[in-house]
């Protein structure tokens, strides 16, 4: 990689530049100067690795078990994540309503909109998303239909 310190700095990405001179440096990096001289931040954490390969023995456990911690940690908030959706979920069952039949509520309202009036505005949609009661949209469905114009409709969705 001496090479590339002849090359132009035109003829490489900025952020291969950079990992071609931290490679070209490596040996005498400090910290201090890796969180300077580099903004990649995979490439602060490849000198973190280094420094743990060439640590001793009990340093290099140190690092291995914090990077287990952080690594659990992340999975941990995960799992808790896709608990939590998944009761979100089957409470909205339990009350006769799933994600689809909303979403399948709303291209309704969506659909019976264009039909009737030709546009559905931003704002409407918008208001439309917030919703999240299948019995509402229901109710804004009927309204869809029968609203005399599109402020008629936007009225009655803004007073919910």
């Amino acid at each position: 990689m001496p090479v590339f310190e002849r090359t132009k700095p035109e003829d490489v990405s900025p952020e291969l530049a950079e990992w071609i001179r931290f490679f070209n440096n490596a040996e005498q990096e400090t910290e201090e100067t890796v969180m300077e001289h580099y903004t990649n931040p995979n490439i602060h954490k490849a000198f973190r690795a280094l420094q743990a390969l060439s640590a001793d023995d009990e340093a290099r456990q140190l690092a291995e078990m914090r990077e287990r911690a952080l690594s659990d940690e992340v999975s941990e908030l995960n799992a808790a994540r896709l608990e939590g959706e998944r009761i979100g979920e089957i409470r909205g069952e339990k009350r006769g309503e799933t994600r689809g039949e909303r979403k399948g509520m709303r291209r309704l309202v969506v659909e019976t909109l264009k039909l009737r009036f030709h546009v559905v505005p931003d704002r409407i949609m918008e208001k439309l998303e917030a919703v999240k009661d299948v019995n509402a949209l229901g109710s804004i469905h009927r309204q869809s239909i029968t609203a005399d114009s599109l402020e008629a409709f936007e009225k009655y969705i803004s007073s919910l």
